[in-house]
C-alpha cells in the first residue's frame, strides 16, 4: 500500500470532524454571528467545540479499531489461553467531550469472561468513565458538593453525568 493512500485512509476516520469543523467555519462567517455579541458566539464555539473534540476522539478510537490485528488466541491475567473471537464488538466511553463508541475485537472461551486486547492499550476502566471525566469530577468535588460537582461538569464539558444509587459513581 503506497503512503498516500495509507494517509487518505487514516483521514477517512476524521471526515466527521472534519465536516463538523467546516460547519462551525461556515456559521461563524455567515450573517447572523456576525452581527452577534461575543458572548453568543463563545457560547457556540463552546457547544460546537466539544463536539468537534468529540468527533476527533471518536475518529481516533475507529483509527484504533481499524489497525487492531486478528491473533490466534489471547492469554487472558489467569493464563487460559482465549480462542472464541468476535469482531466489532462495542462499548461506551463517556468522555470530556461526549460519549464515544469504542469498537474492538474481543476473545472468549465458554464459561470464562471475554477478553478485549484493544480496551488494555486504551486502559478502559469498568465502568466507562474516561479518565479525564474522572479527574475532572474528583477535582470539583475537593471544591464543593458532589451534585454541584456534577452541575459543573454538564456545563462546562460535553459529558453527560449523574448520580448512581446510593454511592456516587460517574457515568
Amino acid at each position: 500500500m503506497n503512503s498516500a493512500y495509507a494517509n487518505s485512509l487514516d483521514f477517512s476516520f476524521f471526515c466527521e470532524a472534519k465536516q463538523q469543523l467546516n460547519n462551525m467555519i461556515e456559521f461563524l462567517c455567515s450573517d447572523l454571528p456576525l452581527s452577534d455579541e461575543h458572548g453568543a458566539i463563545e457560547q457556540y464555539i463552546h457547544l460546537q467545540g466539544h463536539e468537534l473534540l468529540r468527533l476527533l476522539l471518536q475518529g481516533h478510537l475507529h483509527l484504533r479499531h481499524h489497525q487492531e490485528v486478528k491473533k490466534e488466541s489471547v492469554v487472558n491475567k489467569e493464563g487460559l489461553a482465549l480462542t472464541h473471537f468476535r469482531a466489532n464488538t462495542k462499548t461506551t466511553l463517556n468522555s470530556l467531550f461526549g460519549q464515544v463508541t469504542v469498537t474492538r475485537n474481543g476473545y472468549s472461551k465458554r464459561s470464562i469472561n471475554s477478553h478485549y486486547p484493544l480496551d488494555a492499550q486504551l486502559n478502559l476502566a469498568n465502568d466507562q468513565c474516561s479518565d479525564g471525566l474522572r479527574l475532572q469530577l474528583a477535582s470539583q468535588v475537593n471544591h464543593c458538593a458532589y451534585d454541584h460537582a456534577i452541575e459543573h461538569i454538564k456545563e462546562t464539558t460535553g459529558a453527560k453525568t449523574e448520580k448512581k444509587g446510593t454511592g456516587s459513581a460517574p457515568r
